[in-house]
């Protein structure tokens, strides 16, 4: 897998109570099955992050219309962040573990 900054990135991902298994950009390839961390159990959270857990990124990362799906396909949750938010608004309040995100206007 590649990645150019500036460049949207399309990522599906989808998973069972044991494994998940990732696409890009409509790809027919997937990647997995990957072992999830809490593999048994159901899913409670969902994190989009960058780096990893003992190091911070320099990069940014936008995430955005986001759908969590059934596994017949039907939407569960649909956020596009349009809105109901301002710019610059930080999204810790809505979403408690997300001290560093906000909203931000751009044009791709």
């Amino acid at each position: 897998m590649t990645y150019s900054e500036n460049i949207p990135l399309n990522a599906k991902i989808r998973w069972d109570y044991t494994n998940y298994w990732l696409s890009l950009d409509d790809s027919s390839t997937e990647y997995g099955p990957y072992v999830g961390i809490f593999a048994g159990n159901p899913v409670t959270h969902i994190q989009f992050r960058i780096g990893n857990s003992s190091e911070q990124s320099t990069n940014e990362m936008i995430a955005d219309n986001v759908v969590i799906a059934d596994e017949a396909g039907n939407p569960v949750l649909s956020e596009n962040f349009d809105t109901g938010f301002s710019e610059a608004e930080a999204l810790s309040s809505t979403y408690s573990s997300s001290a560093e995100a906000t909203i931000a206007e751009i044009d791709l």
